[in-house]
């Protein structure tokens, strides 16, 4: 692409764009069960008309725009008393699960720069559950991510686990409330006491669960403790995008403390230009996502969250109920959220998603890794509520019909990869394993069991590798 050589009709450039992603994003309208969707349309409405007004707005700069900054300091409030924060906490806006955890592993590292001196091999210990973020957080900043085993039928972290991976070099411990793969909460009283005990600090990742849970417990239904309320979490982060009806990409970490706060705080006077102050990982961030937030949760409060929970929750009964139902799925721990896994003995995950994609409902495989199996993952929302039992029926013929289709063959697998070590893919293996994934002239097939099967079969470390290649390879200019 280059650019015109004069400037194009604004409803030409807006059909091209409808052309281009589509004005769903891809995803088909009403079937989007991969991710929560909020129906709060009065709400998302005035949400939109909040970004529009202040996208161009900097919300990082304070000197040039207080009252935005002040506006941000009412959200954080806002978020910190709906989660135990009581007047104690502190806290900033992020863009979401990525920002916080990147801020929260630096934290925790530049807290032990100050108060433990002795470390010099950092890790940060967490479960096969938590977020890919955090993962990426400690490559980012050359910490290590130990992690330790959930149990196997609860698919919950507890302390007894943790406590093997600790040791004199740890910084912080992460829990999940809930896990993004299976919707379970974490056992964070029991890690925060064991953090505590060993003078750790302890993250817990809400993303997902930290607006609407506490609504749910105040609605009488109960779940586990896992807010700045219990003792020895000293970190939580949440988001506001999808849960609570706002646009993306908006989230809330929070800090027990001030004190704590503090090193996340990166302050440079030592070179040629202005004083510069960052509170989190970006100097310019657009004010847009922090107005539309405040506006939406002004704009539904506490009753219209309420009755998006209440409708979450029957959602979510709903499809646990037909998922439990069907032969050949088995539902995966005991989910404490709306989000839910199911995994199959009798058939491929991996070809079941082909068939509802077929059908017109994608779904979100899931790979597996150590003792966890491939899965399917689903979320229950208010905005697809009405679709679950057309869901579920699709679901049981795509089912049925994997049963036919025999998983990838793991022998040519196993050929491809002949005399490769786990570190190991050369030009040879990686054009072979994209023969045997199904993959043509770089583009990824409709059906793709065979691409997720061969990611499934490989060491993690070798599958990262040859997603990264693929990737660098769509990303990279076309000759």
């Amino acid at each position: 692409m280059t650019l015109p050589p004069h400037g194009r009709p604004a409803d030409d450039i807006l059909a091209q764009l409808d052309a281009t992603v589509g004005p769903d994003g891809g995803w088909p309208g009403g079937r989007a069960f991969a991710a929560y969707v909020a129906d709060a349309p009065a709400a998302q409405a005035v949400g939109a008309r909040a970004m529009e007004r202040f996208q161009s707005l900097d919300a990082g700069d304070p000197i040039a725009s207080p009252g935005l900054v002040a506006l941000e300091h009412e959200l954080v409030d806002v978020v910190a008393a709906h989660l135990g924060g009581g007047g104690r906490a502190a806290g900033d806006v992020t863009s979401g699960v990525s920002d916080s955890a990147l801020l929260a592993v630096r934290s925790a590292r530049d807290h032990a720069r100050a108060h433990r001196p002795e470390i010099h091999l950092p890790n940060v210990v967490m479960p096969t559950t938590a977020h890919a973020a955090f993962h990426v957080a400690c490559h980012v900043l050359g910490v290590e991510a130990r992690l330790f085993d959930v149990d196997r039928a609860t698919l919950r972290a507890g302390p007894e686990a943790a406590r093997a991976a600790i040791d004199d070099q740890t910084l912080l411990v992460v829990g999940s409330a809930p896990s993004r793969a299976h919707g379970v909460i974490d056992d964070i009283a029991g890690l925060a006491s064991l953090a505590a005990e060993r003078g750790l600090l302890m993250h817990v990742e809400a993303g997902l669960g930290g607006w609407l849970l506490p609504i749910a417990q105040r609605l009488g239904r109960p779940s586990p403790a896992f807010d700045l309320s219990v003792d020895g979490v000293t970190s939580l982060s949440v988001e506001l995008h999808r849960t609570a009806a706002c646009p993306l990409a908006v989230g809330v970490l929070l800090y027990r403390s001030e004190a704590l706060r503090g090193h996340q705080i990166a302050v440079t006077t030592g070179w040629t230009g202005p004083v510069d102050v960052q509170t989190t990982a970006r100097s310019i961030r657009s004010g847009g996502p922090s107005a539309a937030a405040w506006a939406v949760l002004q704009a539904l409060g506490e009753r219209g969250f309420r009755e998006a929970t209440l409708a979450t929750l029957e959602a979510t009964r709903a499809l646990q109920a037909g998922l439990e139902e069907i032969d050949g799925l088995d539902l995966m721990g005991r989910p404490d959220s709306f989000v839910m896994a199911t995994s199959s003995d009798t058939v491929s995950v991996f070809v079941v998603a082909d068939e509802m994609a077929a059908r017109g409902w994608p779904l979100q495989p899931q790979l597996g890794f150590r003792v966890h199996p491939p899965s399917l993952r689903f979320v229950a929302s208010p905005g697809v509520a009405d679709r679950i039992p057309a869901m579920l029926a699709a679901l049981r013929e795509s089912v049925e019909a994997a049963r036919d289709r025999p998983p990838t063959d793991h022998d040519l697998v196993e050929e491809a990869l002949h005399h490769l070590g786990p570190e190991t893919l050369t030009d040879e293996a990686f054009a072979r394993l994209l023969e045997v994934s199904g993959v043509e002239d770089g583009a990824l097939p409709e059906r793709r069991a065979a691409l997720y099967e061969t990611l499934n079969s490989l060491p993690p470390a070798l599958a990262d590798r040859l997603l990264t290649r693929f990737v660098s390879r769509l990303r990279s200019p076309r000759g």
